[in-house]
């Protein structure tokens, strides 16, 4: 690098002749040209240096003599100009970084997807949703995205990255499916200043909703089918742009009497309607809506009335008119009926108020200001409440239960059919409501307001609930007699040389298993024919009743000997007609009954005397008795009385299937029992023949 040349040092002045002064003055001048050429030559080198670091065109010699270099001092202006250029790119560096916060917060903040990988498949960045969908964190970035996003080591069938470097240009997936949710993919490649792909960035849309409504859809569309296919009114539709008919349900084709091939591709008017040509209502006169009564000609030529109502929809893009109509041949006959049942069902409305009130269902009517106008007693029970009159919206302080408020005023306010279940605890009263929401319509199709009916399920839900607890004990109480028997079996099977005693003593105990088995298959049997509506079939015949109950007892005395079995019998004759064995199932039941549910032993009393028109028996035990609960449900199918006591098992048949063999007789049974003092049983069975008497 060039320096500046120094001053010459000072010296002294020593006076010299005229010639030699002249000289020495042209030594300095030409000294001080060449020091000025030089001075100019470095500020030039130097401004040049700078406007280069600038990026800007060097300073030519034509362009700034050396005279105005030196006196405008350029190397000062580039400098400003620098510090000016570096405070710009300052300002500059500070909003693309702005920029990119904001870049990043959008980049967050979107309802898809994002991800950015290179050309190796490796994860460059992700937003948030990413980390939401597909549980990624800050380490997924370097990592394979198919380990990461797909869960696999290789990609999915028709990864759309491989689509997108086989094409080099944006790709779309419709559906790809990732655990339980649907997501559409789309990507695009980012390329580089040489055109080569350098990143892709991938774009995840959940269309999991979109999905379940498709499918909601198509359900929707395949009910709609079976509803115009099922419907009894004859529906026709007709292209508005050919005037064709393009579809007829079954009903039309009846109707009409032409079938549907016959019909299809041809006019609807002068075919089937016989309103002139350009007279249409809808296409031509410009009605919205046509909806009356006309005539329709059939395939035989006659003329048959209808009442027809003519909708104008679109399918497909394309604008049709939905023809309904409905045979009234008939209606008109009766029109003059209908005028006089009208007149009797206005003069009725008491009758009919006073039906509504009494019905165990509740009831709730509403008009269009959703005043209540009518509420039956049930529904004030089942909401604890009152509201005629009031204002479905003003009263939700009266309601203990919120959610049951919102459920009435939702079903209320709606204009379309809803239904509800609601399980309500409302003043510690467990309830299960199911409510059903319809719109009531006047004569001329408007909207008169809302009615709602309730019905309380709670009974219902018990009975499934008991069903399923039959299905456990019945399970139950047919492995206890297979297992036994398909043990005591296998030790016949498997043991040739058994004594013949042992072998005896095993075959008696699988009968006995076996009978047990029988006698839970005919309870279940009995219970489906009863079920099934079907009563027992009585074989009646003459029965001594002593020897009957001996025989039943007999087994009894020999297996439970804590308990003493007392028989307190008459001594005149007790020969009446009975069916033997069904009579044998209901004493058999009852006294196990008596000795199941008193463990400890005690007397079990059979008692037995002649009435007038019959007789009556009664099984008494000394166990632990019932609550007046438990009696009142004692003979309901499935229901068992101590289901917290594992010892007390059973199916809950057995004494519905007493009743019902009682019943057969034409007889009575039912209970004494309190807790802790026994149950009494009373059986009541009349004459089945006069003579017996």
């Amino acid at each position: 690098m060039s320096s500046i040349p120094s001053p010459p040092k000072d010296a002294v002045i020593v006076e010299q002749e005229p010639e030699n002064e002249m000289e020495r003055l042209r030594r300095e001048n030409a000294q001080l040209l060449k020091d000025k050429a030089l001075l100019s030559d470095y500020i030039r080198r130097k401004t040049n240096q700078l406007l280069r670091v600038m990026g800007t065109a060097t300073l030519e010699p034509e362009e700034l003599d050396d005279a105005t270099l030196v006196e405008v001092d350029p190397i000062g202006i580039v400098a400003e100009s620098f510090q000016q250029v570096l405070e710009h790119l300052r300002e500059t560096n500070q909003d693309l970084d702005e920029a990119r916060q904001n870049l990043q917060a959008v980049f967050d903040s979107v309802g898809v997807g994002i991800m950015v990988v290179d050309a190796d498949m490796r994860i460059v960045s992700f937003n948030r949703k990413m980390r939401e969908w597909f549980d990624m964190d800050d380490d997924a970035t370097g990592k394979p995205c198919r380990g990461v996003v797909c869960n696999g080591a290789h990609p999915r069938i028709g990864c759309i990255f491989h689509d997108v470097m086989a094409s080099r240009r944006g790709e779309k997936c419709g559906d790809t499916v990732m655990g339980d949710r649907h997501y559409q993919a789309m990507a695009a490649p980012i390329k580089n200043a040489q055109g080569e792909i350098d990143r892709v960035i991938i774009v995840y849309a959940d269309i999991t909703d979109r999905k379940r409504m498709e499918d909601v859809l198509r359900e929707a569309q395949v009910r709609m089918h079976s509803i115009f296919a099922s419907v009894q009114a004859g529906i026709i539709l007709v292209d508005c742009e050919t005037r064709k008919i393009v579809h007829a349900n079954p009903a039309a084709e009846d109707i009409t009497g032409y079938r549907l091939h016959d019909m299809v591709g041809h006019p609807c008017q002068g075919f089937i309607c016989p309103t002139p040509q350009g007279q249409c209502p809808v296409l031509d006169l410009g009605e919205t809506v046509e909806r009356n009564e006309t005539a329709m000609i059939r395939a035989d030529h006659l003329s048959l009335p209808i009442l027809k109502t003519i909708v104008p929809i679109t399918l497909d893009g394309r604008p049709h008119l939905l023809e309904t109509f409905v045979e009234i041949t008939e209606l008109k006959r009766m029109e003059e009926s209908l005028r006089q049942a009208l007149t009797e069902v206005q003069s009725g409305r008491e009758r009919i108020d006073a039906i509504v009130r009494s019905i165990g269902d509740g009831v709730v009517v509403t008009d269009t200001e959703d005043r209540v106008v009518l509420m039956n007693p049930a529904a004030e029970e089942f909401f604890k409440v009152s509201l005629v009159g009031k204002n479905i919206h003003d009263v939700g302080s009266l309601f203990e239960d919120q959610r049951l408020y919102q459920n009435l005023v939702s079903a209320l306010t709606s204009s379309e059919t809803e239904d509800f279940h609601r399980t309500s605890s409302v003043r510690e009263k467990s309830r299960v409501l199911q409510g059903r929401s319809s719109v009531i319509r006047d004569l001329g199709g408007r909207e008169s307001g809302h009615v709602l009916t309730l019905r309380d399920l709670t009974r219902e839900r018990e009975v499934e609930r008991l069903k399923r607890e039959f299905v456990s004990n019945a399970g139950h109480e047919l492995q206890t007699p297979l297992t036994a028997i398909i043990g005591f079996s296998e030790l016949l099977i498997g043991q040739e040389e058994l004594p013949e005693e042992t072998r005896q003593e095993c075959l008696r105990f699988i009968n006995e298993k076996g009978e047990e088995l029988s006698a839970i298959v005919d309870n279940l049997l009995d219970i489906n024919r009863i079920a099934a509506g079907r009563r027992l079939q009585l074989h009646p015949e003459k029965c001594d009743l002593r020897q009957l109950v001996s025989e039943v007892l007999e087994p009894f005395r020999s297996k439970y000997l804590k308990h003493d079995f007392v028989l307190d019998f008459p001594a005149e004759s007790l020969v009446y007609r009975v069916d033997p064995q069904k009579m044998k199932k209901v004493l058999e039941s009852l006294l196990s009954n008596a000795v199941k549910f008193s463990p400890e032993g005690g007397k079990v009393r059979l008692f037995c005397k002649r009435l007038s028109d019959g007789f009556e028996m009664s099984i008494s035990d000394e166990g632990i008795g019932m609550a007046p609960e438990q009696v009142q449900r004692m003979f309901e199918v499935f229901y068992r009385g101590h289901t917290s006591n594992p010892a007390f098992s059973g199916t809950g048949l057995g004494l519905a299937i007493v009743k019902e063999m009682v019943d057969a007789h034409g007889g009575q049974i039912w209970v004494d029992s309190q807790p802790g003092a026994g149950t009494s049983f009373h059986v009541k069975i009349p004459l089945l023949d006069k003579s017996d008497a």
